[in-house]
């Protein structure tokens, strides 16, 4: 069973873990939602009741693992990814509507352009009212249990008491390498992590390769195609929304920066010390 946190290699994940399950639609997008044949549980999640969430991390005949990312790398894989419209590869009318609301929410002008990644930051770092309520909607400032879970902490994703009783903590770091470890710890890395996997098919993904920069698509479809090829899966270029964010982070923060942003997550550096992961 995967702790399944968006921004940290999730999607891919669920992608495998279907098809190790046998699940028709491995190939296409979204792997990871919800089924009526129970084949949901092999991902937790914050969609998940606490109840059901117990009842999993109880089954012992099952592995449970969890992989964490650097908070300031994953907080602007989740800008460029979701809000910023220099990525040019994405859904712009989708990040325009984002970043737009959350302008809205913070009573500025409706200029998506000056949505900076410090502007992002900025509208994170407003304290949330208290007394608010959630009416079912994320919060688009601050950083509560109700924010949206691409940039929500991974320490609230994650609840502190149930995190004694994951088998496996891996880092995105290291993705590669210890998803190799945990496949390899369930007796699966030969049939479903050596060898590759062929590109994934359907509508959504052809729309995310369209988008896609051609040298992008290119080292993407060439690591890809065809079972087998590309090696090992994991390997860098491998999913076609990856943003590359840890080789972007002299280019996009500062030292200022940085610090309101470890700042902001506090919580989370102070867990995945705790936890001894490499970041």
């Amino acid at each position: 069973i995967l702790w399944a946190l968006p921004k940290v290699g999730c999607t891919d994940m669920m992608r495998l873990f279907y098809r190790m399950a046998g699940h028709d639609a491995w190939r296409e997008l979204p792997w990871f939602k919800s089924r009526s044949d129970g084949r949901d549980d092999i991902a937790l999640s914050a969609r998940k009741s606490p109840a059901r969430i117990q009842a999993l991390l109880n089954n012992k005949s099952y592995t449970r693992a969890v992989f964490f990312r650097d908070p300031v790398e994953r907080l602007l894989s989740a800008y460029l990814d979701k809000i910023s419209i220099d990525v040019r590869a994405k859904n712009t009318t989708m990040i325009s509507k984002m970043a737009r609301q959350m302008l809205k929410s913070a009573r500025r002008p409706s200029d998506v352009a000056a949505l900076s990644l410090a502007d992002f930051v900025e509208l994170l770092e407003i304290p949330v009212r208290p007394q608010r309520e959630w009416k079912g909607d994320f919060h688009l400032e601050g950083l509560t249990k109700h924010s949206n879970p691409h940039w929500r902490p991974q320490s609230m994703l994650v609840h502190p008491e149930w995190l004694g009783m994951l088998d496996f903590v891996g880092s995105f770091k290291h993705l590669a390498e210890h998803m190799e470890a945990l496949l390899t710890r369930v007796g699966a890395w030969a049939d479903h992590g050596a060898a590759g996997w062929a590109p994934p098919t359907g509508a959504g993904v052809n729309l995310l390769l369209k988008r896609m920069t051609p040298g992008s698509k290119q080292r993407y479809l060439d690591l890809s195609e065809g079972d087998g090829a590309g090696g090992a899966i994991f390997r860098a270029g491998q999913s076609p929304h990856a943003t590359s964010a840890r080789d972007k982070l002299a280019e996009w923060y500062d030292s200022r920066l940085l610090e309101r942003t470890r700042a902001l997550y506090a919580d989370d550096y102070a867990m995945l010390q705790r936890l001894g992961v490499d970041l």
